[in-house]
């Protein structure tokens, strides 16, 4: 839509059109051609209206707008404006076998391709066709003897592959991280293959941590698979591109032949870029293939954005000082909003804000994350990238609570709420900034490529004085710590030596291992119901809250700070309907109300619980049942009648609801389709 400035007459509007010309004035008669063209010019208070059309660029803002006069692009009147980050292979395909084609691409290597608006997959063994990227039967499997830097696998002597110079995923001892490593020697027809064994960041590798027979537990249920050999292509929707030679191999899908389809590739990892800039908008933009990266940016805005294929990674990036980062959809800096994008399927990262009062609202984030590394949640929070561990250095004990109010360090206070966040490789919402704000968001099927997941995960003392609250959480099933499969996962967690978390109000169900698990001191968990929390395998091993009490060990791969001596002396539990509740992550340690700090929780059969109906997001107390007025009142929240209830929702109370308030809409991307773009 149009902008009026009322009395800012002084701001420009400027047009962008495919029919235009940059030595055009710019006006809606006679548009520029390109966004780029129309940043360059642009002050503060000025406005592009980017016209329907498919527009392939990467558009850098040289300029800030300033308090009330934002520098803003804009789709015109809600039409259809896409930034595609592809180039079209115009190039001859001619027959190679097998139903592949090749044909030469000038270009030094390609890392993601596409048939009209669809992902073929960079060929691989075992296949896996993107229908199936978070199934790990697609994944091969170790056999007995693997070990740090060696894969033994009958099922690879089988292929008659030599898989030396092919590169691996490894899901690999504690799989919560997933590496890339080169093969570095396999000779055809055998089961072992070999590869440096300097994993980054590998949990347990040294003795000082664990024991030699921890190691070797570790090794037995591993996962990989392998990709970068012309070998591994031999299904359709498979390519490879052959860095040395710039031959591209293509197995087009359903008997098609590539000259009937477009297809292109990757060029263009951003499609808007600004460094330290203010005031910059960005609404009704469509990126396909591309995205937005805003660094050290403030008071910016990215609304009603749709992302396809935002990102693509070849390799993963490591827990590592050297390392180079990913490109990923990110914003760091303060005071900046995303509001009402979709993005989707990012084999990386989904989101990432960092700074001080960001806030991500009303927006959809799914399937990201196919290797099941931790380092790419869908969303994730974080705080200043110049935050150490200085201040926990200063940590007396017994701790002193550190509360929003009364806060000894710079909050940062990003808020993440009415989110809904799907399918992913590991976990789904990620906080590691001080005082933040997760609610409201419907966060479901995470933990899909790994296991000790939680779907919701409050990283370390970084997280301290957050509150998580009014959230729905729930289908995180994994195999658990020791391998034994629909016994782990997690709800939600605040992790090693966490501070002041705050989980109320929250619904979770659907999980394998424990619904809410908190770690450190002076955390809050009350009023959460807590349902269908239960090992696939056996319901026993699986508890609705952990508080843990034992020491955390010091872990050589984190930042040190001062080991509390012990955990959760001071942290409370109450008035939370969930079965069983542990303080130390032990089914035969549950208790029954026996510590002073964990009182008035609703423990009864699951079957008989007193809901509405829970199987259709209706989490209220029936009228009449003993949920009612039966909490404890020591908080500030508001509640209805004598007492507050038991559980996540108030007997009369609002009939919340969590998640985006919109449903996602592909139809922009017909504009991309071969058809509409001869047109």
């Amino acid at each position: 839509m149009s902008y009026c400035f009322c009395c800012q007459t002084f701001a420009n509007e400027y047009f962008v059109s495919k029919t235009g010309n940059d030595n055009n004035a710019g006006t809606k008669e006679q548009p520029f051609a390109t966004i780029q063209k129309a940043a360059s010019v642009m002050k503060a208070g000025d406005v592009c209206n980017v016209r329907q059309g498919i527009y392939h660029e990467s558009v850098v803002v040289p300029n800030p707008g300033q308090k009330g006069l934002p520098i803003r692009f804009q789709a015109y009147q809600q039409e259809n404006v896409v930034l595609d980050g592809t180039k079209t292979i115009v190039t001859e395909w001619k027959p190679y076998k097998n139903g592949i084609y090749k044909t030469h691409v000038d270009i030094g290597k390609i890392e993601q391709l596409f048939a009209n608006t669809a992902m073929m997959t960079e060929a691989r063994w075992p296949n896996c066709s993107l229908d199936h990227i978070f199934e790990r039967s697609k994944w091969a499997g170790v056999d007995k003897g693997s070990e740090h830097g060696k894969i033994i696998s009958d099922s690879i002597a089988k292929t008659g592959i030599d898989w030396t110079g092919a590169m691996a995923y490894l899901n690999v001892a504690h799989q919560w991280w997933t590496w890339n490593r080169p093969i570095t020697k396999h000779t055809k027809g055998s089961k072992e293959l070999f590869y440096d064994a300097n994993l980054v960041g590998l949990c347990g590798y040294t003795a000082e941590f664990r024991d030699k027979k921890w190691l070797d537990e570790k090794w037995g249920d591993d996962n990989f698979y392998l990709f970068g050999k012309l070998e591994a292509l031999d299904v359709p929707t498979e390519w490879f591109f052959d860095e040395k030679t710039h031959e591209l191999y293509f197995f087009p899908p359903d008997n098609k032949k590539p000259k009937d389809m477009t297809i292109s590739y990757k060029t263009d990892n951003y499609g808007f870029y600004a460094n330290e800039k203010q005031y910059i908008e960005i609404e009704g933009i469509n990126f396909f293939a591309t995205t937005f990266l805003l660094e050290k940016c403030n008071y910016c805005k990215v609304t009603n954005c749709n992302l396809k294929y935002p990102t693509y990674s070849r390799t993963i990036t490591e827990y590592d000082a050297e390392r180079k980062e990913s490109v990923i959809t990110k914003i760091t800096g303060d005071h900046n909003t995303v509001d009402k994008i979709s993005l989707a399927y990012a084999n990386n990262m989904g989101l990432m804000v960092m700074g001080n009062d960001n806030k991500v609202n009303n927006s959809i984030i799914h399937d990201v994350n196919w290797s099941g590394t931790l380092i790419y949640p869908a969303l994730q929070l974080s705080g200043s990238p110049y935050l150490g561990v200085n201040w926990f250095n200063t940590i007396q004990y017994p701790p002193t609570p550190v509360t929003i109010e009364n806060n000894e360090v710079t909050s940062y206070g990003n808020i993440a709420s009415n989110n809904s966040l799907f399918n992913c490789g590991n976990a789904l919402l990620v906080y590691q900034a001080a005082n933040s704000i997760i609610e409201y968001n419907h966060v479901y099927d995470g933990g899909k490529a790994a296991k000790d997941v939680s779907l919701i995960y409050g990283c370390w003392p970084f997280s301290r004085g957050s509150e998580v609250r009014y959230n729905w959480v729930h289908g995180c099933v994994t195999d658990d710590w020791f391998g034994v499969k629909g016994n782990g996962g997690m709800g939600i967690r605040a992790d090693d030596q966490s501070r002041n978390n705050i989980f109320h109000h929250n619904v979770i169900w659907d999980i394998g291992g424990e619904g809410i698990v908190a770690k450190g001191e002076f955390n809050l968990i009350y009023n959460n119901t807590l349902f269908d929390i239960k090992g696939k395998t056996n319901p026993n091993k699986s508890i609705a809250i952990v508080l843990e009490q034992n020491p955390e060990p010091v872990k050589i791969w984190a930042a040190q700070w001062p080991q509390l001596q012990k955990q959760n002396q001071w942290s409370k539990v109450f008035n939370n309907l969930g079965k069983t509740i542990s303080t130390s992550g032990n089914i035969k340690d549950t208790i029954q109300d026996i510590v002073p700090n964990i009182f008035n929780n609703y423990r009864k059969e699951e079957q008989t619980l007193p809901l509405v109906d829970k199987y259709h997001f209706d989490f209220r107390p029936k009228e009449g049942c003993d949920l009612i007025d039966k909490g404890k009142s020591i908080t500030k929240d508001k509640f209805i009648g004598n007492a507050p209830d038991i559980g996540a929702y108030e007997f009369g109370g609002e009939k919340w609801a969590a998640g985006a308030k919109w449903e996602e809409n592909n139809d922009w991307l017909k504009l991309l389709l071969p058809a509409l773009k001869k047109n």
